[in-house]
Order: C-alpha cells, then sequence, then structure tokens
C-alpha cells in the first residue's frame, strides 16, 4: 500500500480502507485523515482475488474532487449564462410582441376616431401577423358598412327632404284656399246681407200698417 508521497505502508496506515475491504468482496472507498501530515485523503481499494493481493489507490481528497469542482464550476458557468441568453432572449422576444400589441392598440383608437384608412403593419411573429391581418380584414368588412350606412342616411335625407317639400306645398296650398275661402264668405255675406236686411225691413212696415180694402 503505497500513499500519495511515494512511502509503503500497510493497512495501518489506512485502518479504515483495510476494515472497508474486509468487509466488501470487490471494491471499497473511504475518506480519512493521514496522522502524520493531517491531510484528508480519498482511499480506493480493490481485491483481487486470484493473487490475493489488494490493490489501493490513495489521493488527497481535493486533488480527487479537483475534476468534479472544476465540472460542477463549469455546469453553474453554463448554467448562468443559459439563462442569461433565455433571459435577454425572452425580452427581445416580449419586446417584438409589445411593441406589434401597442401598433395593434393605436390603430383601433384611430378607427374609433373615425380614421377608417388606418390599418395595421407586417409582424415578424406568426400569430400576431395572423392577429394583424384578421384585424384588417375586420376594418375593412367595418368601413364597407360603414360606406353603405352612410349612403343609406343620405338617401332618407333625401326622401325627408322631398316629402318634407311636399308637406310645405300642401300646406302652402291649403293656406290659399282657406284665405280664398274666407274672402269669398266675406264677400257672399254682403252681398245676401244687404237685400236680406232690405227685405226684413219692409216686412216690419208691412206689419206695423194696417190694410185697407183698397
Amino acid at each position: 500500500l503505497a500513499d500519495p508521497w511515494g512511502h509503503a505502508g500497510s493497512y495501518a496506515r489506512a485502518p479504515s480502507l483495510g476494515a472497508a475491504l474486509a468487509a466488501s468482496d470487490a471494491a471499497a472507498q473511504v475518506t480519512y485523515q493521514a496522522p502524520d501530515t493531517h491531510v484528508k485523503l480519498l482511499a480506493t481499494g480493490v481485491r483481487a482475488t486470484e493473487q490475493g493481493w489488494i490493490v489501493a489507490i490513495i489521493q488527497p481528497e481535493t486533488q480527487a474532487l479537483a475534476k468534479v469542482v472544476t465540472l460542477r464550476s463549469l455546469t453553474a458557468i453554463l448554467l448562468g449564462g443559459g439563462i442569461g441568453l433565455a433571459l435577454v432572449a425572452g425580452l427581445w422576444v416580449v419586446g417584438r410582441v409589445t411593441r406589434s400589441l401597442v401598433q395593434l392598440t393605436r390603430v383601433a383608437e384611430r378607427l374609433a376616431h373615425g380614421e377608417q384608412s388606418a390599418r395595421v403593419g407586417a409582424s415578424h411573429v406568426a400569430e400576431l401577423e395572423v392577429l394583424g391581418r384578421t384585424f384588417n380584414l375586420m376594418a375593412e368588412e367595418l368601413t364597407g358598412l360603414l360606406g353603405q350606412v352612410q349612403e343609406q342616411n343620405r338617401e332618407l335625407e333625401e326622401r325627408v327632404l322631398k316629402r318634407t317639400s311636399e308637406l310645405a306645398n300642401a300646406r302652402d296650398e291649403a293656406d290659399a284656399a282657406n284665405r280664398a275661402r274666407g274672402r269669398f264668405l266675406a264677400s257672399t255675406s254682403h252681398e245676401v246681407r244687404a237685400p236680406m236686411s232690405g227685405m226684413l225691413g219692409m216686412c216690419d212696415v208691412l206689419l206695423d200698417t194696417p190694410l185697407d180694402k183698397t
């Protein structure tokens, strides 16, 4: 049995390794502290059953685990880098999505204020591109419907104006007929009242005058 410094020894230098190998049929691994150097050692032993030998390797624990520590550090670095790249990529994607949504919101506000020519531009995000095309189709249909409503309103206004003009003409004709009737009644009443007054007067005279045989 040899230690890391090339000193030959026996199981007494690694009693825990000897006990572990005695209890094992194949291989054993133990950690112990060297009594003379106070260095923490990692010992691995394998029993060669055919020759009856036991082959053991003893290394300082720091040296044996150096690669593990290196791999752990490398893993931490790679993990941190991956998280950083994922964060940057996420912020980039969120920025693109946010810009597209802001554009969509502004176009919707312009349409709400009567700007019928407002449309959503192209987007590099496939889903938002589909949403933009659908929104533009909806805006086209809405513009067509508004045009139809405006045309119907114009026709209705023309019909109302025409009907109003016809009613005004009918009212004027009725007023003229009423005035003509009033003038006719006034003149007819005068022409009838004068003879009737004369006739009534003569009737009163005749009633008050006694009649003789002649």
